[in-house]
């Protein structure tokens, strides 16, 4: 969709977890043991682990896609979206940027 693209490219900067992605393994040194709060352990062994538990603990879902729109200073400028139709998504992008500038 031109219009996203455009917002997209101009606006803002991209940043993708690849959260299903288990084939590729972390170094080792970044391999980790990650206590649930239910008292479960969780072994980190792969790209997908770590940016899967990252998203479940900051924002409480594992829905793909999933839509963050934050600013530098890591505020949360929108509601979160999930997969959506391009009129709402566009709207949702265009809101948030208005937040970000303050207008």
């Amino acid at each position: 969709e031109p219009d996203i693209y455009q917002i997209l490219k101009e606006e803002y900067i991209l940043i993708s977890l690849h959260v299903d992605d288990n084939e590729k393994e972390l170094p080792k040194e970044q391999q980790f043991d990650y206590l649930r709060p239910n008292g479960n352990i969780k072994k980190i062994k792969t790209v997908g682990d770590k940016w899967a538990t990252f998203q479940t603990v900051n924002f409480k879902t594992a829905s793909q896609p999933y839509y963050v729109l934050m600013s530098p200073e890591l505020d949360i400028l929108n509601i979160p979206q999930q997969y959506t139709d391009r009129d709402t998504y566009y709207t949702w992008l265009k809101e948030s940027l208005s937040r970000f500038k303050g207008e």
